[in-house]
């Protein structure tokens, strides 16, 4: 239990640590999850930062602790703040909705509003949140690769170049 409780300590402090340097490090990590979440962090005021900062660290190390933690889970009522983060991933309810929607959820929003309609349900998907996920168009692979190479090429003038000769070719982006 002192051991659970001291990853606990140790998780907080690095939260704390990143905090107090306006996240710096994990402003730069490239997920929506971690966006939506330190924009919702920082919605909020200081007591229930903190009560978010205490709910998101213990969430950690129950996941890095492992069977280790599961009588300290145990022991323990849902953190409320870790509740409300929840509502707040499923509804965005800090901003537009759907700014933090990932495209294959997207997709499932317009699955499930067919679903529904075809077994005369009401709706469970709202029809604005419909509308917009049936106005997004995903984007394969090679098409991405293919943008992704004309606007490299017009903004830094590179040029793809293969990086070896084997059956399935590397392609880096050169500088000219």
């Amino acid at each position: 239990m002192a051991k659970v409780q001291a990853l606990h300590q140790f998780l907080r402090g690095e939260f704390d640590a990143e905090a107090g340097n306006g996240f710096a490090r994990l402003k730069h990590v490239p997920d929506t999850h971690v966006r939506h979440f330190l924009d919702y962090y920082n919605s909020l005021n200081a007591g229930d930062q903190d009560a978010l900062a205490d709910a998101a660290t213990l969430w950690g190390m129950f996941r890095l602790a492992g069977e280790a933690a599961s009588e300290y889970r145990k022991s323990l009522k849902p953190h409320p703040a870790w509740e409300k983060w929840a509502h707040e991933m499923v509804m965005g309810c800090g901003r537009d909705p759907h700014y933090y929607y990932s495209v294959p959820l997207l997709r499932t929003c317009v699955a499930q509003a067919k679903i529904d309609r075809a077994k005369g349900k009401p709706p469970s998907v709202p029809s604005e949140l419909e509308n917009y996920a049936a106005s997004i168009r995903s984007v394969k692979a090679p098409e991405l690769r293919k943008q992704v190479r004309t606007v490299l090429r017009s903004l830094l003038g590179a040029r793809p170049s293969k990086l070896d000769s084997s059956p399935r070719q590397s392609v880096l982006l050169s500088l000219a």
